[in-house]
């Protein structure tokens, strides 16, 4: 069974991190898996192209279709042409329309299209563009892919029938540990007595950084002396908010740890976990910050099917109060920390689901029978 896996970017996040914790936990030597990537050179794409090579995929990097549509598609269908893949996964969502539209010419039997967006994602005119994609990528796909119920329904409909392949971790990586939370925390230089509020994601507008500044500022300004923000990940706008932090002269509240490969145990220092994204599909960190047993707080615009525990709140990032309230509900949840309450999440997020263990399983049983 030969499969080509289309992930855009391979820069340690997003779908290409997801695909690379299915493919650790399937049996690799009964499949041939091939990754096609966008090209991009820099150092965190040949830290995951090391990840999957280790486990026996094939990278093929294409252009970006921005530096030329027809260009692209060439490259793309020659690929086809000399690989003779079985099943061809697409995880453009409504833009795999033009990738399985090849597929299809060239007699590709199984083709699958993946959706890892919601409406939230989208402007009001893209969604009128893409409205006229659906029925052409709905008439080349032969398996229907989702994220989760929102994503799925956004692109294939309410009453349309999808595999959800859920954004699932290694559960048992994120499980809570007070030992090695206090060797991360001496490693950070943060005492024992502070509360640490940590982010993990890439530094880019969709992520919302200077909301982060702004309630970091306005808590400190209030009186909370023992709080720190620690922000894990690289990006665009990496160095314009590291020059932000000095002028608000925040140096002493927020840490910028930069790109990380050990996020399971930086979490672990972490008393809340925030994410005021504009935007998310389906936050695979939202899900191991969960697993680690501890309160979060997402923006109102990410989807609801990610709260997976009590003890995880939306606020809204729109409003102009919004920095007052999310101020005042990280009080609340300080006044009730309790470390006690972050034992065993990960078993209960496990039985929710969202174990890779199992979910590898299963999907390597759907390819399997696909192909039959």
């Amino acid at each position: 069974m030969k499969i080509l896996q289309i992930v855009g970017e391979i820069d340690g996040g997003g779908v290409a991190s997801v695909v690379l914790n299915y493919l650790k936990c399937i049996d690799v030597k009964k499949i041939e898996v091939h990754i096609l990537a966008l090209k991009k050179d820099d150092k965190k794409q040949q830290l995951m192209q090391k990840d999957f090579e280790e486990l026996g995929c094939k990278i093929i990097y294409i252009e970006h279709r921005n530096k030329g549509y027809i260009r692209h598609f060439k490259m793309f269908k020659k690929i086809l042409e000399h690989e003779k893949y079985d099943i061809v996964h697409c995880h453009f969502g409504i833009w795999s329309m033009p990738y399985l539209v090849i597929a299809k010419q060239l007699g590709i039997k199984c083709r699958i299209a993946h959706s890892h967006v919601t409406m939230s994602e989208y402007s009001k005119k893209k969604n009128i563009i893409l409205a006229f994609f659906k029925p052409i990528l709905r008439n080349v796909t032969t398996h229907k892919f989702a994220c989760g119920k929102d994503a799925g329904e956004y692109l294939w409909g309410k009453h349309s029938k999808f595999y959800i392949m859920r954004n699932a971790i290694d559960t048992c990586r994120f499980k809570y540990s007070e030992v090695i939370r206090n060797e991360i925390r001496d490693e950070l230089n943060i005492k024992r007595n502070e509360i640490v509020i940590g982010h993990i994601g890439r530094f880019s507008n969709q992520k919302n950084h200077e909301f982060i500044i702004d309630l970091a500022q306005s808590l400190r300004d209030s009186g909370q002396m023992n709080i720190k923000f620690v922000l894990v990940g690289d990006g665009e706008k990496f160095e314009k908010i590291k020059t932000q932090v000095k002028e608000m002269r925040l140096d002493s509240k927020i840490c910028l740890l930069g790109l990380r490969d050990d996020v399971e145990r930086i979490m672990q220092s972490f008393d809340i976990f925030i994410l005021p994204s504009f935007y998310e599909g389906f936050p695979v960190v939202g899900v191991e910050a969960q697993s680690n047993g501890l309160p979060v707080l997402f923006s109102d615009l990410i989807t609801k099917e990610v709260k997976l525990l009590d003890s995880t709140e939306y606020l809204t990032v729109n409003d102009d109060l919004s920095i007052e309230i999310w101020g005042k509900e990280i009080k609340k949840i300080i006044s009730k920390l309790n470390s006690a309450d972050r034992e065993n999440k990960d078993d209960i997020v496990k039985k929710l689901g969202y174990d890779i263990k199992i979910e590898s399983r299963k999907l390597g049983k759907f390819y399997e029978n696909i192909i039959k």
